[in-house]
Parts: structure tokens; sequence; C-alpha cells
């Protein structure tokens, strides 16, 4: 029978388990091996919730921010390593989301910024369509490698392991060019806010 764990490709309950055990005991190794086993679905449930790669990248953050401060919180005997990462991935991406429908409804309620006189778009409209194609555009202009694993792990939910099985390569290249690719397109965005603020 296979683990919960192992049907995900993130590995048996039981490592998971010992991983976040060494972790509570402040284990960097022990919680850079969660983070990499991990990561890919973290990212893929705050992206459903959220729509939004920028804000997914962010609540990942606080969902690994989370591990490692509260990873003596976690009771197997209450669920999986993977369904504890996923109920604090879930909270944090809809703390997310109703914090931004917070922020949408104070703009409605205060006037929203004055629309442009070209077109009737209102400033955020426009901004959100730049990003999205800046976006587009840094995925795009990363090498074709590098962006089929990213596609394959973010867009279309693999795990490492099933991304190293489809390409015929080792999980290890894998990894490393979905963290090149990331890297690339961090650097890229923070350019790019850098520049629009």
């Amino acid at each position: 029978m296979i683990a919960a764990g192992d049907a995900e490709g993130v590995g048996s309950d039981e490592h998971l388990a010992g991983l976040v055990a060494r972790i509570s005991w402040a284990n960097s190794a022990a919680f850079g091996d969660f983070y990499d086993r991990t990561a890919t679905l973290a990212f893929s449930v705050a992206f459903r919730i959220l729509s939004n790669a920028s804000d997914a990248a962010d609540v990942v953050q606080e969902t690994f921010i989370a591990v490692w401060t509260k990873s003596a919180t976690f009771d197997a005997a209450r669920g999986s390593p993977v369904a504890w990462l996923i109920s604090i991935c879930r909270h944090k991406a809809i703390n997310r989301w109703r914090q931004r429908c917070r922020q949408e409804r104070l703009l409605g309620a205060h006037g929203r910024q004055e629309e442009t006189e070209s077109d009737g778009f209102t400033v955020p409209d426009c901004s959100a369509g730049i990003e999205a194609r800046h976006i587009r555009a840094a995925v795009a202009a990363l090498a074709p490698r590098d962006r089929a694993v990213l596609e394959l792990a973010y867009f279309g939910g693999y795990t490492h392991l099933e991304i190293a099985g489809r390409l015929q390569e080792p999980a290890g290249t894998v990894k490393a060019r979905i963290r090149r690719a990331l890297f690339k397109l961090r650097r890229e965005l923070a350019e790019f806010h850098s520049e629009v603020r």
C-alpha cells in the first residue's frame, strides 16, 4: 500500500514526519529537504486559491515560515505532514484573498482612482494587465527547458518526481531547473515592480 505522501511524490508520511520532528529542533537540513519535497505542492494550493503567481509565492514563503516556527505543534495522530502543510497554506492563502477583497471594497467605498481619459479603465485595472503581460513575457523569455519544468510544476500541478519521470531526467536536475527559473522570474518581477513604483 502506498502512503499518502508517496502518492503525491513527496515521500512517505513517516519520512516527512521525521523531517518535521527534526525541524522542531531547528535542523536547517531537514527544513531544506521538507521544502524541496513540498514547495511545489504548496504553490499549487496557493495558486488555485489566489490565481496570482506573486501572491501565491508570498503565501508559500509565509507557509514555510510557519512550518519552521510551528513544527513542534505538528501531531501525526491528527493527520499527515502533507495535510498539515496544506492546511497552513490554505489558511494563509484564504487570509490573503480576504485581505485583497477588503482592499478592493475599501477602494470602492472611498472612490476608485480616476479613470484614464482614453479608455475608461481604472489605474488598478491597467496596472494588473501590464503586470500579467510582464509575467507572461518573463516566462516566455526563459530557456525552453527551464520554462517546460516550471509550467509542468506550477501550471500542470506535477511534483518534481513526476516531472523527472515525464522528462526522463534526474529529480535533482528538475529541482535545479525549477530553482533557476524561479530565481530569474523573481529577479525580473522585482525589477518590474521597482520600475512601476
